[in-house]
């Protein structure tokens, strides 16, 4: 499991990325938390077996569109967007050092690459095994 937190004004952003689901068939999950640092909420979409959001402990919904909606009408920022702003944020190209501008590649179906703008080296690399099979 890999986490990582990003903070702007009014929200304190943590990402946790995961495998859940039984022992031989493991499947990967994302959980974008948020927490408003005025009022303590905590919110929470997870992607993965399953999809919902949860303030706190009380299910705000479990539809997939209505989740990634509500959480950017909460707290401004797409998942998808927060996902990339992550990446960004924490990334260095292992070959020549530099923090950016990266860019991003498809690969083979199921594979994308994160790739250094100034030496073109692969910064990092997901692999969605649900989409090949």
């Amino acid at each position: 499991m890999s986490m990582g937190t990003l903070s702007t004004g009014r929200w304190d952003f943590s990402y946790k990325t995961g495998s859940e689901g039984p022992r031989h068939d493991p499947y990967g999950f994302r959980e974008f938390i948020a927490k408003n640092k005025r009022t303590g909420d905590v919110y929470t979409y997870h992607v993965g077996l399953d999809t919902w959001l949860k303030r706190g402990r009380e299910l705000l919904s479990r539809d997939e569109a209505e989740c990634g909606r509500f959480f950017e009408e909460i707290t401004g920022f797409d998942p998808e967007d927060f996902d990339k702003l992550y990446s960004r944020a924490t990334s260095r190209c292992r070959a020549c050092g530099s923090k950016g501008p990266f860019t991003y590649q498809d690969g083979f179906p199921g594979e994308y690459f994160v790739v250094c703008g100034n030496c073109g080296g692969v910064v990092d690399t997901e692999f969605r095994e649900s989409e090949i099979i």
